[in-house]
């Protein structure tokens, strides 16, 4: 008689992760702009701006310099998150338009270059993947197909919207709005560069665009804060506000305009002013 074959619960495990593997998640970022810096170190020994332990942290947690400055890991991840949603964001809103040509440069920089740089973060702190789902998206959009343009976008945001809450319940609660007042003051400066870039580069339309999205993510992710930190000032968020319905007049559409609607050094200085007014929430 034989004796049942006993299979042990880690080389089941093993086989499982073996077929499911989350596609670009061994993808290396290439880009100068965002190349992980220093020696790696323990994040338990760094003091950051920034409070709060991840409940599932690596081992060795890396900083990362973005346009002149270092961010710590979970600023980075945070940040590019937030710019692939800001891309997404004007992206659909050309689709809304019927203009698909527009759109799609948006969606091939997301996962290009975007989620290039951080699918190893991804994969280290065991987030949900979702380079396929960006693939998808780009090839309806190529393509004009408005049904297929709708499944691929309900299963990226599907996606997304599971890594961001897996990445929100990593982190400490107590530093969300910190971490979240950091991420939108990253992501308005990458919409006052692009503006910048829009107006240097003779009008490049997807400049104008990519500045846009960041605009408007940045002011969605203030009204998603602004009822956890009204209570503590309520008359510095209100100052906050109306510095971006200010700001808003340098993005007014999808559509860039013939020329700047607001001077290079006035979206600078205000874009300064969020960001000093928000430093009392960091």
């Amino acid at each position: 008689m034989r004796r049942p074959l006993r299979v042990s619960w880690a080389l089941l495990m093993f086989a499982a992760l073996a077929v499911w593997m989350p596609d670009g998640v061994l993808a290396q970022s290439k880009s100068a702009a965002a190349r992980p810096v220093a020696s790696a170190r323990p994040s338990s020994s760094t003091a950051r701006t920034i409070t709060g332990s991840l409940a599932m942290p690596p081992a060795v947690e890396q900083t990362y310099a973005v346009d002149g400055r270092t961010l710590d890991e979970k600023v980075f991840l945070y940040r590019q998150l937030a710019i692939i949603q800001a891309h997404l964001l004007v992206g659909y809103e050309l689709i809304e338009e019927a203009r698909w040509e527009e759109a799609l440069p948006h969606v091939l920089r997301t996962h290009d270059e975007l989620y290039a740089q951080v699918a190893p973060l991804i994969r280290t702190r065991a987030l949900s993947a979702f380079g396929l789902q960006l693939k998808a998206l780009a090839q309806a959009i190529k393509a004009s197909r408005r049904s297929s343009y709708d499944d691929a976008r309900l299963m990226l945001q599907m996606r997304l919207d599971n890594t961001l809450d897996k990445a929100r319940r990593q982190a400490n609660p107590a530093a969300t709005s910190a971490l979240t007042a950091r991420t939108l003051i990253e992501v308005l400066k990458v919409a006052l560069a692009s503006y910048g870039a829009w107006t240097d580069e003779n009008g490049s339309i997807v400049a104008y665009q990519a500045g846009r999205g960041c605009f408007l993510y940045a002011y969605r992710m203030f009204e998603t804060l602004a009822p956890d930190i009204e209570a503590a000032d309520a008359a510095t968020v209100d100052a906050i506000r109306w510095t971006f319905v200010e700001l808003k007049s340098a993005w007014p559409r999808s559509v860039a305009p013939p020329g700047r609607l607001m001077a290079a050094d006035d979206v600078t200085r205000r874009v300064a002013r969020i960001e000093e007014l928000m430093a009392k929430f960091e």
